[in-house]
């Protein structure tokens, strides 16, 4: 990704990479380590991912959590959470 990608990576404060982290998704670990890494409270996080084992690992980590199959469901999800006027 930091070689395909890297102005759009340059946006993000941070980015968490497995490897780097030594913890993988749906890992309590994994999550653990970026709300610590990050200094936010598990549920001030809203967390996207395309597979419910992921989905299901952030919300038992206390995470606000969205199954996404489509951009409509990003769009959902944010307006959901009061981010963005309703679809």
């Amino acid at each position: 990704m930091q070689r395909a990608f890297p102005e759009v990576l340059a946006k993000f404060r941070h980015v968490f990479a497995s490897h780097e982290m030594g913890h993988r998704k749906p890992q309590p670990e994994a999550f653990r380590h970026v709300l610590d890494a990050i200094g936010v409270a598990a549920d001030e996080v809203l967390f996207f991912d395309d597979t419910q084992e992921n989905v299901d690992g952030a919300r038992a980590c206390g995470l606000e959590a969205v199954l996404v199959r489509s951009p409509r469901d990003v769009w959902q999800g944010l307006a959901a959470a009061g981010l963005l006027p309703a679809p």
